[in-house]
């Protein structure tokens, strides 16, 4: 798993390093469990493995966002428009990208409830 989350993550951009590592073992763990605990399961469906590999990618850039550790991400606004005489530049409009960013790492790391509710085992 640790092999996909490490390619998911470079999909998204980030290289990963050793001093990652306990991150990413930590990560795994928290959301084996979480999935694990909501669904009343012991062993992860193949179905969920993408869900939980995305969810570990969220959990991760999230915690390397709060922490500043997310070297090489721009986050400025692009350029839409650049005009020479009479100088005139117009960045594009919308959500900022730092914003966009953050609503990624939230759809990531929260996961498909749904998804989820499927593979759920009732507790007796």
């Amino acid at each position: 798993m640790k092999e996909d989350l490490i390619a998911r993550l470079k999909s998204f951009g980030y290289d990963v390093t050793e001093d990652d590592d306990w991150l990413l073992l930590f990560d795994g763990q928290k959301v084996e469990n979480y999935i694990f605990d909501y669904c009343n399961i012991s062993e992860l469906p193949r179905a969920l493995y993408p869900m939980a590999v995305d969810m570990m990618a969220g959990e991760f850039l999230g915690y390397k966002k709060a922490m500043g550790q997310l070297a090489g991400f721009d986050f400025t606004a692009p350029v839409k428009q650049i005009q020479e005489g009479d100088t005139t530049v117009v960045f594009a409009s919308g959500d900022a990208p730092e914003r966009q960013f953050e609503g990624l790492i939230k759809t990531l790391a929260r996961g498909d409830a749904g998804q989820l509710s499927r593979h759920r085992r009732l507790v007796w």
